[in-house]
């Protein structure tokens, strides 16, 4: 998945080109005195560097505006370059970092919690475990919401419906599995996996629809939460005074 981070700075490189291809059609439109299609075929050779043929540059004045054009278009190129290799293996290397810096930790854990999804749902979950002092570990599909979280908690980027995630977070030795998806097909997945690396483990999933409750305690949920029905029992309660 592409951050947010990551979609604005190719927004930018994007930008960044078309202003350029503009600039250079206009310049050679106006010192060579080109066409649009002229000057954009030149433009586009110019910043490509792969030659001019017809037509040439013919005045002075076009080929010093060249020159800029080609730096310039050089180190848009090479920004381009950088953003995507770092888009495409970025995203790996973070990962490894991030676990090894967490892997004394989660090895010592036991009787622990895990936390699966770092949402709205899974964000309240871990402020309420912080209060309690109960270890706990976060496992997040992405990097970007768990800047929220306190440096001292273990996370784990990753997919908490596969195992070796869920191995990495001591699956074995866990006391409890909170499942807080906003997606019920992958807390099913979740469920189905953690029940085959952990029989015994408590398993609290979340439940977006009600009618998705029955299939989640079938392959295994503990117990099952949705939060629009708990929300809307309690405003009732508070409502009648009781």
């Amino acid at each position: 998945m592409v951050r947010l981070r990551d979609a604005i700075h190719l927004l930018e490189v994007a930008a960044l080109l078309s202003l350029l291809v503009s600039v250079g059609t206009l310049g050679f439109m106006i010192l060579e005195r080109l066409t649009p299609l002229e000057a954009l075929h030149l433009t586009v050779q110019t910043i490509t560097t792969v030659g001019y043929g017809s037509p040439a540059i013919q005045t002075s004045e076009g080929q010093v505006f060249s020159i800029f054009l080609m730096i310039f278009g050089v180190a848009t190129a090479l920004y381009a370059f950088w953003m995507v290799m770092d888009l495409s293996m970025g995203t790996h290397i973070r990962r490894a970092l991030g676990r090894r810096s967490y892997r004394r930790e989660l090895k010592r854990m036991k009787n622990h919690i895990i936390l699966c999804g770092y949402g709205r749902v899974g964000q309240t979950a871990a402020e309420r475990l912080i209060v309690s002092g109960k270890e706990f570990v976060v496992i997040c599909l992405e990097e970007e919401p768990l800047a929220h979280l306190d440096e001292k908690i273990p996370r784990i980027v990753g997919d908490a419906t596969e195992e070796d995630t869920l191995k990495e977070a001591g699956i074995e030795d866990a006391e409890s599995v909170l499942i807080a998806f906003g997606n019920d097909s992958d807390t099913i997945l979740a469920i189905v996996t953690t029940r085959a690396l952990n029989p015994s483990v408590r398993v609290i999933a979340r439940a977006s629809f009600k009618e998705n409750t029955r299939k989640m305690a079938k392959v295994g949920a503990t117990e099952i939460i949705v939060p629009e029905l708990v929300g809307g029992r309690r405003m009732a309660h508070h409502a009648l005074g009781s």
